[in-house]
């Protein structure tokens, strides 16, 4: 965190510069490899030059080797941990509900040495990307603290404040959601396929999950951060969730987690 903010002085300097890139924002991965298949092949559509994953790779479904390996392979990526990560590796996941307890659990036993390896590699958030925007699993704050509500983004919002960094991309929740500080008055902004970026206000963006999705919208979700256009977009894609499900029911996980997918949440 403080190596973190030590870069918050380069911020104003990479704005003035006009560092232009498009980013996908993807979280929540949760070893759901159809899905995560599925959004790489669009990275080509949207011109996709760098993804920033915000944690929870594994956990819930039953492909963490292969979703790692395919992570592991990707060039232009940047990693945070989330707390199933934190969980997979530490084996302290006494305070998941009973359904996330069984999922780690098999995860821990059915996953390889160089699967354990690169998830123990990844560092906790808050991070500052690029001296543009700031990341965290849940908020930043705490990676396992929820953002659901106006009123959870208040410490985020005042910490965005007081490193001078007007937008940051937060996970945990599931929920493809917005908000936005302008002024003094926080609004939610979801509404909106993509959000058109003030230059004086602060935004909080969750792009939803990749791997779970719980906004009562089964198709998986990500962000698009245009720097040239200074936007957002919300992308929803269809992915093959029924395959998903069988490999859930094959390797005995709780049926919830197969039938959830089907309905988002």
């Amino acid at each position: 965190m403080e190596r973190d903010c030590r870069k918050i002085s380069r911020v104003k300097k990479a704005i003035k510069e006009k560092v232009l890139m498009r980013y996908a924002i993807i979280s929540d991965i949760h070893s759901n490899l159809e899905s995560l298949k599925a959004f790489l092949e669009l990275i080509p559509e949207y011109l996709i030059e760098k993804i920033i994953c915000l944690g929870d790779i594994v956990g819930y479904n039953t492909n963490p080797d292969e979703c790692v390996k395919i992570l592991s392979m990707l060039k232009n990526i940047s990693f945070i941990r989330g707390n199933h990560d934190r969980a997979f590796i530490e084996k302290d996941y006494d305070y998941f509900s009973e359904n996330a307890r069984k999922a780690i659990i098999w995860t821990i036993k059915n996953t390889k040495p160089e699967t354990k390896d690169f998830i123990k590699n990844i560092e906790p958030g808050p991070k500052l990307i690029d001296d543009l925007f700031m990341i965290a699993h849940g908020s930043l704050v705490d990676e396992d603290l929820y953002i659901f509500s106006k009123k959870d983004t208040k410490y985020d919002f005042k910490l965005l404040k007081e490193y001078g960094v007007n937008i940051s991309f937060f996970g945990h929740t599931h929920w493809q959601t917005a908000f936005k500080l302008d002024k003094n008055d926080i609004t939610e902004e979801i509404k909106s396929p993509e959000i058109k970026l003030k230059k004086n206000n602060f935004y909080l963006i969750n792009p939803g999950s990749i791997g779970q999705p719980r906004d009562r919208d089964p198709r998986a979700s990500f962000a698009v951060f245009d720097t040239a256009q200074n936007s957002i977009q919300i992308v929803r894609f269809n992915y093959n969730f029924a395959k998903t499900q069988e490999k859930i029911i094959k390797n005995r996980l709780p049926q919830l987690l197969a039938d959830r997918l089907a309905v988002g949440f």
